[in-house]
Protein backbone atom coordinates (compact mmCIF):
# COMPACT_ATOMS: atom_id res chain seq x y z
CA UNK A 1 0.00 0.00 0.00
CA UNK A 2 2.93 2.30 0.59
CA UNK A 3 5.57 3.30 -1.88
CA UNK A 4 9.19 2.42 -1.23
CA UNK A 5 12.42 4.17 -2.12
CA UNK A 6 13.36 4.35 -5.80
CA UNK A 7 16.63 3.03 -7.24
CA UNK A 8 18.52 4.32 -10.25
CA UNK A 9 19.64 0.93 -11.59
CA UNK A 10 17.31 -1.24 -13.69
CA UNK A 11 17.53 -4.73 -15.18
CA UNK A 12 15.90 -5.62 -18.52
CA UNK A 13 12.34 -6.91 -18.02
CA UNK A 14 13.04 -10.40 -19.41
CA UNK A 15 16.10 -10.83 -17.19
CA UNK A 16 14.12 -9.53 -14.20
CA UNK A 17 11.36 -12.10 -14.70
CA UNK A 18 13.95 -14.88 -14.93
CA UNK A 19 15.65 -13.58 -11.82
CA UNK A 20 12.32 -13.55 -9.94
CA UNK A 21 11.65 -17.14 -10.96
CA UNK A 22 15.13 -18.17 -9.85
CA UNK A 23 14.72 -16.43 -6.52
CA UNK A 24 11.42 -18.17 -5.84
CA UNK A 25 12.85 -21.56 -6.69
CA UNK A 26 16.08 -21.28 -4.74
CA UNK A 27 15.75 -19.14 -1.64
CA UNK A 28 13.67 -18.60 1.46
CA UNK A 29 13.62 -14.80 1.12
CA UNK A 30 15.61 -12.20 -0.80
CA UNK A 31 16.05 -8.51 -0.05
CA UNK A 32 14.97 -6.70 -3.21
CA UNK A 33 13.70 -3.52 -4.80
CA UNK A 34 10.89 -4.02 -7.30
CA UNK A 35 9.35 -1.53 -9.74
CA UNK A 36 5.83 -1.80 -11.13
CA UNK A 37 5.95 -1.91 -14.94
CA UNK A 38 2.67 -0.01 -15.33
CA UNK A 39 2.69 2.61 -12.55
CA UNK A 40 6.39 3.03 -11.83
CA UNK A 41 5.79 2.39 -8.10
CA UNK A 42 8.84 0.99 -6.33
CA UNK A 43 8.78 -1.23 -3.25
CA UNK A 44 11.71 -2.22 -1.08
CA UNK A 45 11.73 -5.19 1.25
CA UNK A 46 11.94 -8.98 1.18
CA UNK A 47 10.67 -11.27 -1.56
CA UNK A 48 9.51 -14.57 -0.05
CA UNK A 49 8.72 -17.90 -1.75
CA UNK A 50 5.23 -18.01 -0.25
CA UNK A 51 2.21 -17.64 -2.49
CA UNK A 52 -1.38 -16.77 -1.58
CA UNK A 53 -4.00 -17.40 -4.27
CA UNK A 54 -1.25 -17.42 -6.88
CA UNK A 55 0.22 -14.08 -5.73
CA UNK A 56 3.78 -13.82 -4.42
CA UNK A 57 4.26 -12.52 -0.88
CA UNK A 58 6.49 -9.44 -0.54
CA UNK A 59 7.29 -8.11 2.95
CA UNK A 60 7.90 -4.37 2.68
CA UNK A 61 10.41 -2.45 4.81
CA UNK A 62 7.61 -0.58 6.64
CA UNK A 63 6.29 -3.87 8.05
CA UNK A 64 3.37 -4.29 5.66
CA UNK A 65 2.88 -7.31 3.41
CA UNK A 66 2.05 -7.04 -0.29
CA UNK A 67 0.69 -9.63 -2.69
CA UNK A 68 2.14 -9.19 -6.15
CA UNK A 69 2.08 -10.75 -9.60
CA UNK A 70 5.77 -10.97 -10.45
CA UNK A 71 5.09 -10.62 -14.17
CA UNK A 72 3.93 -7.06 -13.47
CA UNK A 73 7.14 -6.04 -11.68
CA UNK A 74 10.80 -5.51 -12.60
CA UNK A 75 13.54 -6.45 -10.14
CA UNK A 76 15.62 -3.29 -9.81
CA UNK A 77 18.00 -4.73 -7.24
CA UNK A 78 18.35 -8.01 -5.33
CA UNK A 79 20.76 -8.78 -2.48
CA UNK A 80 22.33 -12.09 -1.57
CA UNK A 81 19.94 -14.76 -0.40
CA UNK A 82 19.64 -15.64 3.31
CA UNK A 83 19.89 -19.27 4.57
CA UNK A 84 17.54 -21.74 2.89
CA UNK A 85 14.54 -23.57 4.38
CA UNK A 86 16.72 -26.33 5.80
CA UNK A 87 18.12 -23.97 8.44
CA UNK A 88 16.96 -24.40 12.04
CA UNK A 89 15.69 -20.82 12.13
CA UNK A 90 13.36 -21.25 9.17
CA UNK A 91 11.95 -24.47 10.62
CA UNK A 92 11.08 -22.93 14.03
CA UNK A 93 7.32 -23.15 14.51
CA UNK A 94 5.24 -20.53 16.26
CA UNK A 95 1.77 -19.51 17.36
CA UNK A 96 0.66 -16.31 15.65
CA UNK A 97 -1.80 -13.93 17.33
CA UNK A 98 -4.19 -11.92 15.16
CA UNK A 99 -6.05 -9.25 17.16
CA UNK A 100 -9.58 -8.37 16.07
CA UNK A 101 -10.29 -5.30 18.15
CA UNK A 102 -13.22 -2.90 18.22
CA UNK A 103 -16.17 -2.75 15.82
CA UNK A 104 -15.91 -4.87 12.67
CA UNK A 105 -16.80 -2.13 10.22
CA UNK A 106 -14.13 -1.66 7.55
CA UNK A 107 -12.96 -3.65 4.54
CA UNK A 108 -9.46 -2.60 5.66
CA UNK A 109 -9.76 -5.31 8.32
CA UNK A 110 -10.04 -7.93 5.58
CA UNK A 111 -6.96 -6.55 3.85
CA UNK A 112 -5.09 -6.55 7.16
CA UNK A 113 -6.17 -10.15 7.81
CA UNK A 114 -4.76 -11.22 4.44
CA UNK A 115 -1.47 -9.54 5.31
CA UNK A 116 -1.43 -11.13 8.77
CA UNK A 117 -2.08 -14.61 7.37
CA UNK A 118 0.77 -14.20 4.89
CA UNK A 119 3.01 -13.05 7.72
CA UNK A 120 1.94 -16.04 9.85
CA UNK A 121 2.86 -18.38 7.01
CA UNK A 122 6.26 -16.73 6.67
CA UNK A 123 6.84 -17.34 10.40
CA UNK A 124 5.86 -20.99 9.94
CA UNK A 125 2.88 -20.67 12.31
CA UNK A 126 1.11 -23.89 13.24
CA UNK A 127 -1.46 -22.24 15.52
CA UNK A 128 -3.40 -19.06 14.72
CA UNK A 129 -4.92 -17.34 17.74
CA UNK A 130 -7.67 -14.88 16.85
CA UNK A 131 -7.79 -12.61 19.89
CA UNK A 132 -11.39 -11.39 19.91
CA UNK A 133 -12.22 -8.10 21.64
CA UNK A 134 -15.21 -6.75 19.73
CA UNK A 135 -18.84 -5.70 20.16
CA UNK A 136 -19.48 -7.10 16.67
CA UNK A 137 -20.28 -5.29 13.47
CA UNK A 138 -20.99 -6.05 9.85
CA UNK A 139 -22.01 -9.61 9.04
CA UNK A 140 -20.69 -9.36 5.46
CA UNK A 141 -17.20 -8.58 6.77
CA UNK A 142 -17.43 -11.33 9.37
CA UNK A 143 -18.36 -13.73 6.57
CA UNK A 144 -15.23 -12.73 4.65
CA UNK A 145 -13.12 -13.38 7.74
CA UNK A 146 -14.80 -16.73 8.26
CA UNK A 147 -14.21 -17.80 4.66
CA UNK A 148 -10.54 -16.91 5.08
CA UNK A 149 -10.39 -19.00 8.27
CA UNK A 150 -12.13 -21.93 6.60
CA UNK A 151 -9.45 -21.99 3.90
CA UNK A 152 -6.62 -22.34 6.43
CA UNK A 153 -5.21 -25.86 6.17
CA UNK A 154 -1.66 -25.11 7.37
CA UNK A 155 -2.44 -24.12 10.96
CA UNK A 156 -5.04 -24.63 13.70
CA UNK A 157 -7.34 -21.58 14.04
CA UNK A 158 -8.24 -20.84 17.67
CA UNK A 159 -10.46 -18.08 19.07
CA UNK A 160 -9.49 -16.36 22.31
CA UNK A 161 -11.99 -13.89 23.79
CA UNK A 162 -9.83 -11.39 25.64
CA UNK A 163 -9.00 -7.70 25.89
CA UNK A 164 -10.15 -4.49 27.60
CA UNK A 165 -13.79 -4.78 26.48
CA UNK A 166 -13.98 -8.45 27.59
CA UNK A 167 -16.41 -9.47 24.87
CA UNK A 168 -16.91 -11.08 21.50
CA UNK A 169 -20.48 -10.39 20.51
CA UNK A 170 -22.57 -10.51 17.35
CA UNK A 171 -20.23 -10.86 14.37
CA UNK A 172 -17.44 -11.59 16.86
CA UNK A 173 -19.26 -14.67 18.15
CA UNK A 174 -19.81 -15.73 14.55
CA UNK A 175 -16.05 -15.62 13.95
CA UNK A 176 -15.38 -17.56 17.17
CA UNK A 177 -17.51 -20.44 15.92
CA UNK A 178 -15.41 -20.60 12.75
CA UNK A 179 -12.41 -21.66 14.83
CA UNK A 180 -11.71 -25.23 15.87
CA UNK A 181 -11.34 -24.30 19.54
CA UNK A 182 -12.62 -21.39 21.62
CA UNK A 183 -10.97 -20.11 24.79
CA UNK A 184 -12.11 -17.21 26.97
CA UNK A 185 -10.32 -15.02 29.47
CA UNK A 186 -11.88 -14.73 32.95
CA UNK A 187 -14.83 -12.33 33.07
CA UNK A 188 -15.44 -12.20 29.31
CA UNK A 189 -18.69 -12.78 27.41
CA UNK A 190 -19.64 -14.23 24.02
CA UNK A 191 -22.90 -14.41 22.05
CA UNK A 192 -25.77 -12.09 21.01
CA UNK A 193 -25.38 -12.68 17.27
CA UNK A 194 -28.79 -11.62 15.95
CA UNK A 195 -28.32 -10.07 12.50
CA UNK A 196 -30.02 -6.72 11.97
CA UNK A 197 -29.98 -3.71 9.69
CA UNK A 198 -30.77 -0.03 10.23
CA UNK A 199 -33.93 1.42 8.69
CA UNK A 200 -34.31 4.94 7.31
CA UNK A 201 -34.81 6.37 10.81
CA UNK A 202 -31.66 4.65 12.10
CA UNK A 203 -33.52 2.12 14.23
CA UNK A 204 -32.43 -1.53 14.20
CA UNK A 205 -34.71 -4.04 12.50
CA UNK A 206 -34.48 -7.77 11.86
CA UNK A 207 -35.25 -9.22 8.45
CA UNK A 208 -36.82 -12.63 9.11
CA UNK A 209 -35.80 -14.11 5.76
CA UNK A 210 -32.18 -13.08 6.19
CA UNK A 211 -32.20 -14.18 9.82
CA UNK A 212 -33.41 -17.64 8.81
CA UNK A 213 -30.61 -18.00 6.25
CA UNK A 214 -28.04 -16.65 8.68
CA UNK A 215 -29.24 -18.98 11.41
CA UNK A 216 -28.77 -21.96 9.09
CA UNK A 217 -25.26 -20.78 8.18
CA UNK A 218 -24.41 -20.17 11.84
CA UNK A 219 -25.64 -23.63 12.82
CA UNK A 220 -23.81 -25.35 9.94
CA UNK A 221 -20.59 -23.54 10.84
CA UNK A 222 -20.88 -24.65 14.47
CA UNK A 223 -21.54 -28.24 13.43
CA UNK A 224 -18.54 -28.28 11.07
CA UNK A 225 -16.23 -27.05 13.83
CA UNK A 226 -17.68 -29.37 16.49
CA UNK A 227 -19.54 -26.70 18.47
CA UNK A 228 -23.10 -26.97 19.79
CA UNK A 229 -25.68 -26.18 17.09
CA UNK A 230 -28.29 -25.57 19.78
CA UNK A 231 -26.08 -22.88 21.31
CA UNK A 232 -25.48 -21.37 17.86
CA UNK A 233 -29.25 -21.17 17.30
CA UNK A 234 -29.81 -19.49 20.65
CA UNK A 235 -27.17 -16.84 19.92
CA UNK A 236 -28.99 -15.86 16.73
CA UNK A 237 -32.73 -16.26 17.39
CA UNK A 238 -34.65 -15.51 20.58
CA UNK A 239 -37.35 -17.96 19.46
CA UNK A 240 -34.93 -20.84 19.80
CA UNK A 241 -37.07 -23.08 22.00
CA UNK A 242 -34.87 -22.51 25.03
CA UNK A 243 -31.81 -24.53 26.01
CA UNK A 244 -31.60 -26.95 28.93
CA UNK A 245 -28.92 -29.25 30.22
CA UNK A 246 -29.94 -32.91 30.32
CA UNK A 247 -28.20 -36.15 31.26
CA UNK A 248 -28.77 -39.54 29.68
CA UNK A 249 -26.99 -41.76 32.13
CA UNK A 250 -23.59 -40.08 32.55
CA UNK A 251 -23.73 -38.31 29.19
CA UNK A 252 -24.52 -34.59 29.26
CA UNK A 253 -26.26 -32.82 26.38
CA UNK A 254 -27.55 -29.33 25.65
CA UNK A 255 -30.96 -29.55 24.00
CA UNK A 256 -34.08 -27.48 23.40
CA UNK A 257 -36.98 -27.58 25.85
CA UNK A 258 -39.00 -29.60 23.34
CA UNK A 259 -36.18 -32.11 22.92
CA UNK A 260 -35.79 -32.36 26.69
CA UNK A 261 -39.49 -33.23 27.02
CA UNK A 262 -39.17 -35.86 24.30
CA UNK A 263 -36.11 -37.44 25.91
CA UNK A 264 -37.84 -37.42 29.29
CA UNK A 265 -40.73 -39.43 27.87
CA UNK A 266 -38.42 -41.75 25.95
CA UNK A 267 -36.42 -42.66 29.05
CA UNK A 268 -39.30 -42.64 31.51
CA UNK A 269 -39.13 -46.37 32.02
CA UNK A 270 -35.34 -46.87 32.23
CA UNK A 271 -34.77 -43.88 34.51
CA UNK A 272 -31.66 -42.77 32.64
CA UNK A 273 -32.97 -39.26 31.96
CA UNK A 274 -32.19 -36.40 34.31
CA UNK A 275 -32.85 -32.72 33.72
CA UNK A 276 -30.13 -30.23 34.65
CA UNK A 277 -29.86 -26.43 34.57
CA UNK A 278 -31.66 -24.10 32.20
CA UNK A 279 -28.93 -22.62 30.02
CA UNK A 280 -31.14 -20.11 28.22
CA UNK A 281 -34.92 -19.57 28.39
CA UNK A 282 -36.98 -19.33 25.22
CA UNK A 283 -37.48 -15.73 24.09
CA UNK A 284 -33.99 -14.60 25.04
CA UNK A 285 -30.86 -14.21 22.90
CA UNK A 286 -28.01 -16.21 24.38
CA UNK A 287 -24.92 -14.47 25.75
CA UNK A 288 -22.56 -16.57 27.86
CA UNK A 289 -20.01 -15.58 30.46
CA UNK A 290 -16.70 -17.40 30.45
CA UNK A 291 -17.75 -19.41 33.52
CA UNK A 292 -21.06 -20.43 31.93
CA UNK A 293 -19.39 -21.36 28.66
CA UNK A 294 -16.82 -23.49 30.49
CA UNK A 295 -19.41 -25.07 32.79
CA UNK A 296 -21.50 -26.21 29.85
CA UNK A 297 -18.35 -27.27 27.92
CA UNK A 298 -19.06 -24.87 25.09
CA UNK A 299 -15.46 -23.64 25.14
CA UNK A 300 -12.17 -25.48 25.54
CA UNK A 301 -11.24 -23.58 28.67
CA UNK A 302 -10.72 -20.34 30.60
CA UNK A 303 -7.18 -18.97 30.32
CA UNK A 304 -5.59 -15.65 31.33
CA UNK A 305 -3.34 -15.29 28.29
CA UNK A 306 -2.02 -16.90 25.12
CA UNK A 307 0.85 -18.63 26.91
CA UNK A 308 -1.50 -20.58 29.16
CA UNK A 309 -3.75 -21.21 26.15
CA UNK A 310 -0.88 -22.97 24.38
CA UNK A 311 -0.21 -25.01 27.52
CA UNK A 312 -3.86 -26.08 27.52
CA UNK A 313 -3.46 -27.12 23.89
CA UNK A 314 -0.42 -29.18 24.78
CA UNK A 315 1.94 -26.95 22.78
CA UNK A 316 3.77 -24.89 25.42
CA UNK A 317 7.00 -24.74 23.42
CA UNK A 318 5.55 -22.73 20.53
CA UNK A 319 6.99 -19.23 20.20
CA UNK A 320 4.34 -16.49 20.38
CA UNK A 321 4.33 -13.84 17.68
CA UNK A 322 1.67 -11.20 17.07
CA UNK A 323 0.33 -8.96 14.33
CA UNK A 324 0.54 -6.04 16.78
CA UNK A 325 0.49 -3.59 13.86
CA UNK A 326 -2.96 -4.72 12.70
CA UNK A 327 -5.43 -2.56 14.74
CA UNK A 328 -3.56 0.69 14.05
CA UNK A 329 -3.11 -0.20 10.38
CA UNK A 330 -6.86 -0.78 10.00
CA UNK A 331 -7.75 2.46 11.76
CA UNK A 332 -5.21 4.52 9.81
CA UNK A 333 -6.16 3.00 6.46
CA UNK A 334 -9.86 3.52 7.10
CA UNK A 335 -9.31 7.17 8.10
CA UNK A 336 -7.09 7.89 5.08
CA UNK A 337 -9.77 6.56 2.72
CA UNK A 338 -12.61 8.33 4.51
CA UNK A 339 -10.60 11.57 4.31
CA UNK A 340 -9.98 11.07 0.58
CA UNK A 341 -13.72 10.74 -0.01
CA UNK A 342 -14.60 13.71 2.20
CA UNK A 343 -11.87 15.86 0.63
CA UNK A 344 -13.21 15.15 -2.86
CA UNK A 345 -16.73 16.05 -1.78
CA UNK A 346 -15.61 19.22 -0.03
CA UNK A 347 -13.46 20.28 -2.99
CA UNK A 348 -16.41 19.79 -5.32
CA UNK A 349 -18.59 22.02 -3.13
CA UNK A 350 -15.89 24.73 -3.01
CA UNK A 351 -15.28 24.69 -6.76
CA UNK A 352 -18.94 24.58 -7.81
CA UNK A 353 -19.61 27.52 -5.47
CA UNK A 354 -16.76 29.40 -7.10
CA UNK A 355 -18.17 28.60 -10.57
CA UNK A 356 -21.46 30.23 -9.55
CA UNK A 357 -19.60 33.28 -8.18
CA UNK A 358 -17.67 33.79 -11.42
CA UNK A 359 -20.80 33.34 -13.53
CA UNK A 360 -22.58 35.99 -11.43
CA UNK A 361 -19.58 38.31 -11.68
CA UNK A 362 -19.49 37.92 -15.46
CA UNK A 363 -23.18 38.74 -15.73
CA UNK A 364 -22.82 41.87 -13.59
CA UNK A 365 -20.08 43.59 -15.58
CA UNK A 366 -20.30 45.36 -18.94
CA UNK A 367 -16.57 45.23 -19.66
CA UNK A 368 -15.79 42.62 -22.27
CA UNK A 369 -12.31 41.76 -21.00
CA UNK A 370 -13.66 41.34 -17.47
CA UNK A 371 -16.42 39.10 -18.81
CA UNK A 372 -13.82 37.03 -20.66
CA UNK A 373 -11.68 36.74 -17.51
CA UNK A 374 -14.59 35.63 -15.32
CA UNK A 375 -15.75 33.24 -18.02
CA UNK A 376 -12.32 31.54 -18.18
CA UNK A 377 -12.08 31.37 -14.38
CA UNK A 378 -15.53 29.71 -14.26
CA UNK A 379 -14.42 27.16 -16.88
CA UNK A 380 -11.22 26.41 -14.90
CA UNK A 381 -13.22 25.88 -11.70
CA UNK A 382 -15.70 23.66 -13.53
CA UNK A 383 -12.83 21.47 -14.74
CA UNK A 384 -11.73 21.11 -11.11
CA UNK A 385 -15.30 20.07 -10.26
CA UNK A 386 -15.14 17.44 -12.98
CA UNK A 387 -11.91 16.06 -11.53
CA UNK A 388 -13.56 15.75 -8.10
CA UNK A 389 -16.52 13.91 -9.60
CA UNK A 390 -14.19 11.57 -11.50
CA UNK A 391 -12.27 10.89 -8.27
CA UNK A 392 -15.51 10.11 -6.43
CA UNK A 393 -16.63 7.82 -9.23
CA UNK A 394 -13.30 5.98 -9.11
CA UNK A 395 -13.54 5.55 -5.35
CA UNK A 396 -17.16 4.42 -5.58
CA UNK A 397 -16.07 1.64 -7.94
CA UNK A 398 -13.23 0.62 -5.60
CA UNK A 399 -14.60 -1.70 -2.90
CA UNK A 400 -11.87 -0.59 -0.50
CA UNK A 401 -13.46 2.86 -0.13
CA UNK A 402 -16.91 1.50 0.69
CA UNK A 403 -18.82 4.55 -0.53
CA UNK A 404 -22.14 4.51 -2.28
CA UNK A 405 -23.25 7.11 -4.82
CA UNK A 406 -26.83 7.39 -5.97
CA UNK A 407 -26.49 6.71 -9.69
CA UNK A 408 -29.49 8.84 -10.61
CA UNK A 409 -28.19 11.85 -8.65
CA UNK A 410 -24.69 11.25 -9.92
CA UNK A 411 -25.85 11.18 -13.56
CA UNK A 412 -27.86 14.36 -12.98
CA UNK A 413 -24.80 16.17 -11.57
CA UNK A 414 -22.68 15.13 -14.57
CA UNK A 415 -25.41 16.22 -17.01
CA UNK A 416 -25.75 19.61 -15.30
CA UNK A 417 -21.97 20.08 -15.34
CA UNK A 418 -21.83 19.22 -19.04
CA UNK A 419 -24.67 21.65 -19.80
CA UNK A 420 -22.91 24.40 -17.83
CA UNK A 421 -19.61 23.66 -19.57
CA UNK A 422 -21.34 23.90 -22.96
CA UNK A 423 -22.95 27.20 -21.97
CA UNK A 424 -19.65 28.67 -20.73
CA UNK A 425 -17.93 27.47 -23.91
CA UNK A 426 -20.56 29.19 -26.05
CA UNK A 427 -20.14 32.41 -24.06
CA UNK A 428 -16.36 32.18 -24.46
CA UNK A 429 -16.75 31.79 -28.24
CA UNK A 430 -19.06 34.79 -28.36
CA UNK A 431 -16.63 36.90 -26.32
CA UNK A 432 -13.77 35.91 -28.61
CA UNK A 433 -15.85 36.87 -31.64
CA UNK A 434 -16.75 40.27 -30.17
CA UNK A 435 -13.13 40.94 -29.27
CA UNK A 436 -11.94 40.13 -32.81
CA UNK A 437 -14.56 42.47 -34.27
CA UNK A 438 -13.53 45.24 -31.89
CA UNK A 439 -9.91 44.79 -33.00
CA UNK A 440 -10.96 44.80 -36.65
CA UNK A 441 -10.21 41.21 -37.69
Amino acid sequence: MRKGDGMNRRLPVAAAVLLCAGLLAAVTATAAVLKNNATGETIKGTLTPQKINGMSVFKAEDGSTKYINLSEWTVVEADAAPPDESSSVSRTKCAYVIPITGPIESIALIEALDKALAEAMSWNATVLIFRMNTPGGRIDLAEKIIKAIEKIDWATPVAFVSGPDKQSLSAGAYICLACTKIYMAPGTTMGAATPYSSNSSGAAEVDEKFQSAFRARFRALAQTRGHSTVVADAMVDSNNGGIVEVFIGNQRQLVTEAEADRLGKEHKEDGKFRRGKTVNPNGKILTLTSNEAADFEIIAGIVPDEKVLLEKMGQPDLILKEASWLPDWVTKTMRVREKAVQDARNEYRVHIKQVAAYVDASASTTYLLQCMRYNQLAIDELKKCAKCVIDLERMAKDDRYEIWINEESYSKIKAEMQALYTLLGAEKAEHDYRLRRMRGY
